[in-house]
């Protein structure tokens, strides 16, 4: 035994051709003896007749048989201990206590044995785990320690196995014994051992075992009760009683509970798992359209065999259903072959199931009933012995024993059903449907071998489904198409998740990270977007679902993670590498793997390319730079989740260090210190990675990485270092806010207060000046101007004498705004030139990170505005072209976005509208590249105003009520009462008098609750022009007024304005005197810009009085 070796031993047995994996596991003699089942399916050997051969191989090994009074349980070396969802099955044998009482110890003994060795018996058959024998209790997982794409149904049929064995059962003096079952699925952890010796056994920690025994202490003597988790897994597989909600000992909340009666008959596997209507097919009109012209092929006399192949998910049984709607309104029959997972050695299965079904056969049909009703089924007289004995009848009584040896009615039997087949198609086409072949018996792929010659001329297509490792092209006969189904795309999800949800849309960037999880396979869509629906996180609306909360991860669903556990079960020997590799991500590197990794680099880049071979992972690059990617994210999900979380944590950590060793970029270093527990570290990495992607205006990046933060901070205790970190995180946080949602929205505004709350406590003069500009900016442009000027003269009063540059900058500014705004220009130019020259002085470019913008662009831009309101035109472009140059110079898209929008209102206001148009033309680019809400809208208001200065038009005034709309929704008010005038003139340039009166009005009224006192001049001035042109109200009163408010600002420009206006109308009434004597001095107050276009217009008219 010693010196055998393992190679000549499979050859020996004939399965020489595992040799390889045998080898590469380090299978010798002594561990040999030890394989299990689950050993055998890690192993790679698929074929339930090959595990079969083998154990029975390693059994005589062994020298020992099975013995009566041991039960075999599996003995697959634990793994470690791991989180997944695990089907729990107790069993538990009616009336023990009773029976041991009136039994002799050794017949009780027996007995147990018995009852034993039959639970055993019917869980292995199915691939499940015995865990734990409890006397008369057996507890059997099914998921662990391999996973299985449909454990909850290998639970469930072999719950009703189990009930059929034990008919077979008997106590010593004949009485029947029976059992009870409960059934359960659900997330456990699993695998730990616990105790030693004899006494050892894998433990599960979770409420599903104590559920399943609960439900099975529910149970009557012979009935198996399913937890509603194990309901939903099965579908429609099963026959289902529904026993109402119960109230179990131990276990939270009512339960809803089910009895399983039967199994389910069904054409399809398909058919059997759809618990609900079926959606609609989506993204596979190419592939149905060759199905359907092989179909019309077919009708006519030329066989077809379609062979729809594809992963599993993808839509291969939608694509037949599909076929089956379209052929319903035709004349033709049609035949189903199911194959299946428990019965890939059972010759002919899916021919016996479906002869069964056709032939419309009872279980409690006699056996010549069951005869009489194939008869009916079978036209061939010849046929019918040989079909009888196929479905196990016993058929000498009518027909005579069959005298033929068993090759020879194998090969009559196979003629059998082909003749069968062709006797169907001469009633009407026939269309022949074989389902998942890749789980085919060997002598159903002979039966359809043997049928492609003998349909070649007959009215017969066969569409058969297979995933990719069913490896057969049929031997390249010409009746054969192959169509490959390939992934879906993005429009292809939508619509299935717009099917899913009736039409009413999902926030898009749940449609994004869903179409990024599920990689285009339509069974991921489906059952991801019914978890999202169905998770509590949504609100339906009329028209579509809102996100009630923050968008996390998605959960795999409970219907898909035996399916993708079961890709990772069957790599045993190498899922550890998979699961270090799902902690890096979906994408990942060989030198970052082999960092956290205890393989040396031979053992790991093997172990990669055997996760290559089975295609869970795909290789790109030349080594030893190459990448790896997860083929499935939810593949990659599953590995990771599978993890205990301590596990998972020390990967993290040992992460954090080899990335920060390569400067890794800090929102990775985040992630993975906060997925390591490592909360301080991450935040501050989250913090970093806030701030580099507010510095590039990488706004919605920046929000993303501050809130990570700012959510994880509250994991830390109280203390001056967090509430700093906090401090820093909101202060962080404004910026991008303000940037992308406006200086006005909601958010911002609360995460203003929250830093100002937070420098109150903390009293950290090196913020004072940020957490100040916020709270003013907030307050400014929602026009709260009461509150808005005291803030910005307390940043006045206590930044003057800062030694932090940036403050100093910073120290004027915002009192400047605010006192233009109130309509004191001559105050506010003081403090905005104190800003501006110590912006110069300094050098300025040091207040992006920290203010969200270039603020001494801002300072110049509105220095302008005030100055070109003074009266001092050519000093305001000065002072537009300085901040045109600081715009130019760091290149902040913020600023340019917001920069450009104010330099378009600096030519307005000067009747520059060429450059008007073309600074907001810019402006709008810039905000739409990056999605700068605000500035956006004020572009599209000073464009279409130019627009309408230049030739007024519907499109124009289109643009403008747009931009206002838009702005309005970002919650701004400041400059409003100035938007609204500019939109009133340009209505009054249609001679919508009516509009432009109502906006007017609007803008008076806004400008008298917030004293924005600014504009009112040129509210007045617009007004007066509109009635005068509307032959309404009193246009020289009002005129008047915007005199009279213009003189007591000191605002000479809008003075002029108002001037030449009445003066206009006054020559128009013959009193040239009084319009010379108005506009004269006016003019004659002016020391520059007499070449913009309203001193020029003022000079010619002036001129025309002489």
């Amino acid at each position: 035994m010693k010196g055998m070796d393992i190679g000549d031993w499979l050859r020996d047995i004939g399965l020489g051709q595992y040799e390889t994996a045998f080898r590469h596991n380090e299978i010798d003699c002594e561990v040999l003896r030890e394989l299990t089942v689950e050993d055998l399916v890690a192993l790679g050997v698929d074929l339930v007749g090959h595990r079969r051969k083998l154990l029975a191989a390693i059994a005589s090994l062994r020298g020992a048989t099975r013995s009566a009074d041991a039960p075999t349980r599996s003995t697959t070396k634990s793994p470690d201990a791991q989180r997944r969802q695990l089907t729990v099955m107790f069993v538990d044998l009616v009336g023990s206590t009773a029976l041991s009482g009136r039994l002799d110890p050794e017949d009780m003994r027996l007995v147990i044995t018995h009852y034993q060795n039959a639970v055993a018996d019917v869980v292995m058959r199915f691939q499940g785990h015995v865990a734990k024998y409890m006397g008369d209790g057996i507890l059997c997982y099914f998921g662990w320690p391999i996973a299985h794409e449909d454990d909850a149904e290998r639970a469930a049929r072999s719950s009703l196995a189990i009930m059929a064995a034990m008919t077979n059962l008997r106590a010593p003096g004949g009485e029947a014994l029976s059992a009870r079952i409960g059934i359960a699925t659900g997330l456990v952890v699993v695998g730990d051992l616990i105790g030693a010796g004899a006494a050892q056994e894998e433990a599960v920690v979770g409420e599903t075992p104590n559920l399943a025994a609960r439900l099975q202490g529910l149970a009557a003597p012979g009935q198996i009760i399913l937890a509603e988790t194990t309901r939903r897994l099965i579908g429609n597989t099963f026959l289902v009683a529904d026993v109402g909600g119960q109230n179990l000992k131990g276990i939270a909340g009512e339960v809803r509970a089910y009895a399983v009666t039967d199994e389910r008959a069904a054409e399809s596997r398909f058919e059997a798992r759809s618990s609900g209507a079926i959606s609609a097919m989506v993204g596979r009109d190419r592939e149905l359209t060759v199905v359907r012209k092989c179909w019309r092929e077919a009708k006519v006399g030329k066989g077809q065999l379609v062979l729809l192949s594809g992963e599993a998910g993808i839509g291969k049984s939608r694509v037949v259903r599909a076929m089956l709607d379209v052929a319903a309104s035709e004349p033709h029959i049609r035949v189903s072959y199911q194959c299946s997972p428990y019965h890939t050695d059972s010759p002919l299965h899916p021919a016996i199931q479906q002869l069964v079904l056709a032939a419309g056969m009872r279980a409690d049909d006699s056996n010549d009933d069951k005869l009489c009703r194939l008869e009916a089924l079978i036209e061939e007289e010849g046929d019918r012995p040989f079909l009888g004995a196929l479905l196990g009848l016993d058929i000498e009584a009518r027909y005579g024993k069959i005298e033929l040896r068993p090759q020879e009615q194998r090969v009559r039997t196979l003629q059998a059903l082909v003749s069968h087949l062709l006797a169907l198609a001469r009633q009407r086409p026939v269309l022949f449907i074989l389902e998942d072949a890749h789980w085919i018996d060997a002598t159903t792929l002979d039966l359809i071998e043997l049928c492609l010659d003998r349909v070649a001329n007959a009215r017969i297509m066969m569409l058969v489904t297979a995933r990719p490792n069913f490896q057969h092209d049929f031997g390249g006969h010409p009746i054969v198409t192959t169509i490959a189904l390939n992934r879906l795309g993005r429009t292809q999800v939508r619509a299935i998740i717009d099917g899913l949800t009736g039409g009413k849309a999902l926030p898009d960037p749940l449609v994004d990270l869903i179409a990024a999880k599920t990689d285009g396979v339509p069974l991921f869509v489906e059952e991801i977007t019914k978890t999202v629906l169905e998770s509590g996180m949504m609100r339906e609306t009329a028209c579509a679902f809102e996100l009630i909360g923050p968008l996390s991860h998605l959960a795999i669903p409970s219907t898909l993670h035996g399916s993708l556990m079961a890709r990772l079960d069957r790599l045993q020997p190498v899922k550890e590498v998979a699961q270090t590799a799902a902690c890096i991500g979906r994408d990942f590197d060989f030198q970052l793997l082999r960092s956290v990794s205890p393989l040396d680099d031979a053992s790991l880049q093997d172990a990669l390319q055997r996760l290559i071979q089975a295609e869970l992972i795909f290789r790109s690059g030349i080594p030893p730079e190459e990448t790896y990617t997860f083929k499935h994210a939810l593949v990659r999900d599953a590995a990771y989740e599978n993890l205990l979380k301590t596990k998972r944590q020390a990967i993290h950590m040992k992460l954090v260090t080899a990335l920060a060793a390569k400067d890794a970029a800090p929102e990775l270093l985040a992630h993975h210190a906060s997925m390591a527990g490592m909360t301080e570290k991450a935040c501050r990495y989250w913090l970093m990675a806030g701030e580099r992607a507010a510095a590039r205006s990488a706004n919605k990046e920046a929000i993303s990485h501050l809130k990570a933060g700012a959510n994880l901070i509250g994991e830390l205790p109280d203390t001056p270092e967090k509430l700093r970190l906090e401090l820093d995180l909101h202060s962080a946080l404004v910026p991008p806010l303000m940037a992308i949602h406006g200086y006005s929205s909601e958010e911002a505004g609360r995460v203003s207060r929250r830093a100002l709350d937070l420098y109150r406590r903390i009293g950290d003069p090196v913020e004072l000046a940020v957490v100040l500009w916020q709270a003013w900016l907030f307050n400014f442009t929602q026009a709260h101007h009461a509150v808005a000027t005291p803030i910005a003269r307390e940043i006045e009063e206590r930044m003057q004498n800062t030694a932090d540059p940036a403050a100093s900058i910073v120290a004027h500014l915002p009192l400047g705004l605010s006192l233009l705004a109130l309509g004191k220009p001559m105050e506010s130019r003081v403090q905005l030139e104190r800003a501006t020259r110590t912006y110069r002085a300094l050098k300025g470019g040091q207040t992006v990170l920290r203010y969200g913008m270039e603020v001494g662009a801002v300072g110049c831009v509105y220095e302008a505005w005030c100055l070109g309101t003074l009266g001092y035109p050519q000093r305001a472009f000065e002072a537009r072209a300085a901040a045109l140059e600081i715009i130019e110079r760091v290149k902040h898209p913020y600023t340019t976005a917001r920069g450009l929008s104010l330099c378009a209102v600096i030519s307005a206001i000067h009747g520059q509208w060429q450059s008007a148009f073309a600074f907001a033309d810019r402006s709008i680019k810039a905000a739409d590249e990056h999605g700068f809400t605000m500035a956006a809208a004020v572009g599209h208001i000073m464009r279409g105003s130019a627009r309408a200065a230049l030739e007024p038009s519907p499109e124009a005034i289109a643009e403008m009520r747009d931009g206002l709309e838009f702005h309005r929704g970002t919650g701004a008010r400041t400059q409003v009462p100035f938007m609204l005038t500019l939109f009133a003139e340009a209505l009054l340039g249609t001679r919508d008098f009516a509009a432009g009166l109502q906006a007017v009005e609007k803008a008076l009224d806004l400008a008298k609750e917030t004293g924005e006192e600014h504009v009112t001049p040129e509210i007045h001035r617009v007004r007066a022009k509109l009635n005068f042109e509307a032959g309404m109200g009193d246009p020289e009163r009002d005129y008047l007024l915007a005199l009279e408010t213009a003189r007591r600002q000191g605002a000479r420009l809008f003075e002029l304005r108002a001037s030449y206006d009445l003066a206009e109308m006054q020559r128009g009434q013959g009193r040239t005197c009084e319009a010379r004597n108005l506009l004269a001095p006016v003019y004659g107050g002016f020391t520059e810009g007499f070449d913009t276009p309203y001193l020029k217009a003022a000079k010619a008219l002036l001129d025309s009085f002489v």
